[in-house]
């Protein structure tokens, strides 16, 4: 498995996964270890058991059903609860919704639709807070960015 950034990792708590190979179908497996390998995670799966059987899989789509996933910290959420989400500034001026992300070496971009078209937000400095029961992210955009 190819990390989505350098540094990326399971949570220790995601013993199952989901692979979608080309069939386009997912099927579920237990995860047995994981381990870094080079710039990827090496994963052992219970039922693959030899090294044609993981070939197979190569290429796959990997993804963990959200039940899977542990409860975020504190003042964190993950990537895929931002989308959709209605966009303020700190003035709770509605900016647009989250489109998506791009993924950057210095870090996630923000893709948001606004009235103006798509405009891009750096996730670590522009995103102040989620409220995760109103699917709303307060942002604040700095001079000259829009």
């Amino acid at each position: 498995m190819v990390p989505h950034a350098r540094g990326d990792t399971l949570p220790e708590a995601v013993v199952r996964i989901q692979l979608e190979g080309r069939n386009k179908t997912p099927i579920e497996f237990d995860i047995e270890s994981v381990r870094p390998a080079r710039d990827a995670l090496l994963l052992r799966l219970v039922s693959v058991g030899d090294r044609n059987r993981a070939e197979e899989l190569a290429g796959s789509t990997l993804s963990i059903r959200e039940a899977d996933l542990p409860p975020p910290e504190p003042g964190e959420c993950y990537l895929f609860e931002l989308i959709g989400a209605r966009v303020c500034d700190e003035s709770a001026i509605d900016l647009g919704s989250i489109a998506g992300f791009l993924s950057s070496h210095a870090g996630e971009i923000l893709r948001i639709d606004t009235s103006a078209g798509e405009r891009l937000l750096p996730l670590e400095s522009g995103v102040l807070r989620f409220d995760r029961e109103k699917k709303i992210v307060v942002v604040r955009v700095p001079k000259g960015l829009w």
